[in-house]
């Protein structure tokens, strides 16, 4: 069943008995991020989790196809991102031992959940630090032929070849 990311009933699910699961799909949104664009049109699954005193949810779908923007030679790469495996609890009343950061409240009058923070924590923390289109990419440093110098008697053009006879 397709639902609207920002407002997902949860009333039927909060309602059952601990341990009951439900799917979900939800259509992404467009995202604001300026370097890694998640390709439109595309889906997450998620499954929901009755717990003792909310709901969890999780997703199931393991890859988002994006496109951004070599950061060593500026070519444009599409390619699947693998995505990192988080959960989140949802309480109608946040219990005293939870942080208030690591859940979130639902919505009292008709039960209702955003899974746009969680999608958008989801995509973030999975994008790599480095977005280069490979390792065979012609922007990338070549280290195979780097000069190493050496210091030695038979080398005094090294840069602390001074230092040795400062000590003396």
């Amino acid at each position: 069943m397709d639902v609207n990311i920002n407002r997902i009933s949860v009333s039927e699910l909060l309602f059952s008995h601990a341990g009951t699961r439900t799917d979900i799909t939800v259509e992404l949104p467009e995202f604001p991020d300026t370097e890694v664009r998640v390709l439109p049109g595309q889906k997450l699954d998620f499954e929901g989790i009755k717990i003792d005193d909310g709901v969890c949810f999780y997703p199931t779908t393991t890859t988002l196809d994006v496109e951004y923007n070599c950061v060593r030679c500026l070519k444009l790469v599409k390619q699947p991102l693998e995505l990192r495996q988080l959960e989140k609890q949802y309480y109608v009343t946040l219990p005293e031992d939870i942080e208030e950061d690591l859940a979130q409240l639902i919505d009292k009058r008709n039960f209702e959940i955003n899974l746009q923070p969680l999608v958008e924590e989801i995509v973030y923390l999975s994008v790599p630090t480095i977005l280069s289109c490979g390792p065979d990419c012609p922007g990338a440093p070549d280290y195979t032929h780097a000069k190493t110098d050496t210091v030695s008697p038979q080398n005094p053009n090294t840069p602390f070849a001074g230092l040795k006879d400062l000590l003396k």
